[in-house]
């Protein structure tokens, strides 16, 4: 069985130490918050004149201003290693005096192809201010369509609900809604993938979609989870729960933080924001790896008494930083969680079995894109007749 750890406890990833690169950690903290300031200056100018470029220039100040923070706390951490282990060489740190004075590229450059840096708030995020200039354009309408619809039995778990978050990707759905009708009442789970391009691009799921969630703020993703609610016919104050895997788990907090639902349960995997809690009465069981990067972008796990946090380091990395991160290496976690005899686990599953009601759902698949209605792969096809199937 997968050894897990259900509870409190904080994150703690180790940084490779180094000796060499303090000066350029410094050089480039000191680059990006010169970054910040122009960013913060353009926006500015763009709010005053009214501009639609204003809200991305803040998003792109907001992620600037991240990254230093993590450089500066790379830095003290390498300091610190270096008092403790001053004898020993490093032979990733190299020298940053011939990248040049441009951000972008010294960022880029500098942290992600030559130096390789344990810190993953360093690793994405850098890649993130390096694609700064893409984030100043005009916002872009976000348009949905109906992929699949079917039947399917109720979930019994956090294994049932993390196996039905779709797998995502360029051109693929994104959102999964399932209604389930318990005593005459309406009650929706819905399921939410993770970033589908990691640039800056087309997709709604994209880094700038991160971005904007990350700092608190609305986003082409969400946009299109609104509209796929309001097509599927989720009303204001229904009862949702929710399941998201990585920017999934992002959109999750920030439909949550509207208010507009009564959400009882939300499950994440791989949240970037650890350090967030759920309000009172929402129930919120976190997945996520030590050494997954993502779940990295938090400082602390936030625990309140309505948080289940599962760790687990039984992933196989092979050396590949993103592995940790992977959605099928979660499956393994979810299935030990619904195994154990453990109070967190009973009462998740009997809170999930009591939303639902035991009965077959009504399952749609929806796909978001920007500009034009996407195709559907077929309009309303169902999968299967009206008897409903077992499994997922």
């Amino acid at each position: 069985m997968t050894d897990i750890s259900i509870g409190h406890g904080g994150l703690g990833f180790d940084s490779l130490e180094f000796h060499d690169t303090l000066v350029g950690l410094d050089t480039l903290r000191a680059e990006t918050e010169a970054l910040a300031e122009r960013l913060g200056h353009l926006a500015a100018d763009a709010e005053i004149a009214g501009s639609a470029s204003a809200h991305r220039l803040r998003v792109a100040q907001f992620a600037a201003y991240q990254l230093a923070d993590a450089v500066r706390d790379l830095r003290a951490r390498a300091s610190e290693a270096a008092l403790h282990y001053g004898d020993v060489e490093y032979d990733i740190a190299q020298e940053f005096d011939d990248l040049g004075h441009d951000p972008g590229r010294f960022i880029v450059t500098g942290i992600i192809e030559r130096t390789l840096l344990a810190d993953p708030r360093v690793l994405v995020l850098a890649e993130v201010v390096g694609g700064i200039t893409a984030l100043i354009e005009q916002a872009v309408d976000i348009e949905v369509a109906l992929i699949e619809q079917g039947w399917i039995a109720a979930p019994t778990g956090a294994g049932d609900l993390q196996g039905r978050i779709p797998p995502g990707g360029r051109g693929a759905p994104q959102f999964r809604i399932e209604e389930y009708d318990v005593d005459g009442e309406k009650h929706w789970v819905i399921y939410v993938a993770g970033t589908a391009d990691p640039g800056f691009g087309s997709e709604p799921e994209d880094m700038a979609a991160n971005l904007a969630l990350y700092a608190g703020l609305d986003a082409k993703s969400l946009q299109g989870l609104r509209k796929a609610m309001t097509a599927a016919g989720v009303k204001p104050g229904d009862k949702v729960g929710l399941v998201g895997y990585s920017q999934g788990a992002l959109i999750i907090h920030r439909l949550i933080d509207e208010g507009r639902y009564q959400v009882p349960f939300a499950l994440t995997v791989g949240d970037p924001q650890l350090d967030w809690l759920p309000p009172n009465g929402t129930t919120s069981l976190r997945f996520f790896h030590g050494g997954d990067p993502v779940a990295g972008l938090s400082k602390k796990v936030a625990q309140n008494g309505d948080t289940v946090t599962v760790t687990s380091s039984s992933y196989g990395s092979g050396g590949d930083l993103v592995a940790p991160h992977a959605l099928n290496g979660y499956a393994a976690d979810a299935s030990a969680f619904d195994a154990s005899t453990g109070v967190e686990s009973t009462a998740f599953r009997a809170t999930v079995t009591a939303f639902t009601g035991g009965v077959a759902a009504s399952a749609t698949t929806w796909r978001a894109a920007e500009g034009p209605r996407p195709t559907p792969i077929s309009e309303h096809r169902q999968r299967a007749s009206s008897t409903s199937p077992t499994g997922r």
